[in-house]
């Protein structure tokens, strides 16, 4: 049943050219602070860390991945990207980490206290805040707190 009510297995039967996917960006060089989409009829690309654009000044921060992505406070955490500074802030969601060491490519953290409250979710984004920039959140950020509960 679904297969017969398919989009293109409509527009096949009519004779019709399928229906394509709209654009992504997927890289820009060199990478930079402004996010850049691109629109077409299909509709507007979506933002993504490596779609954007500097027009000089230092390159954006970025997160790659951690590792690991779960623990409890106290932990180290590995926090892999770009354009890291030896300055770099690294929050848990809204809570400052502590900054252990440092590569302009790796950071080593100690995971802090989770922010426990009504809405606050047990998976937070690691965003590094370098060279007066924001890492933009993406699901390669993404830290889970273990034995997570309200009190």
């Amino acid at each position: 049943m679904a297969f017969q009510h398919a989009n293109s297995t409509y527009l096949g039967l009519l004779g019709e050219p399928d229906v394509q996917s709209g654009p992504v960006v997927t890289l820009v060089t060199p990478v930079g602070v402004v996010d850049i989409r691109v629109t077409s009829g299909l509709g507007t690309s979506p933002a993504v860390p490596r779609g954007q654009f500097a027009d000089g000044g230092p390159a954006a921060v970025v997160v790659t991945g951690i590792s690991p992505d779960s623990g409890r406070a106290g932990d180290q955490v590995q926090v892999n990207g770009a354009y890291f500074a030896s300055d770099s802030q690294i929050y848990f969601g809204d809570t400052l980490a502590e900054l252990v060491d440092y590569a302009p490519e790796q950071l080593l953290v100690t995971v802090p206290k989770a922010t426990i409250a009504i809405g606050k979710p047990e998976t937070v984004n690691i965003t590094v805040l370098s060279n007066s920039y924001s890492s933009p959140a993406s699901p390669a950020d993404e830290f889970t707190y273990l034995e997570w509960h309200q009190t």
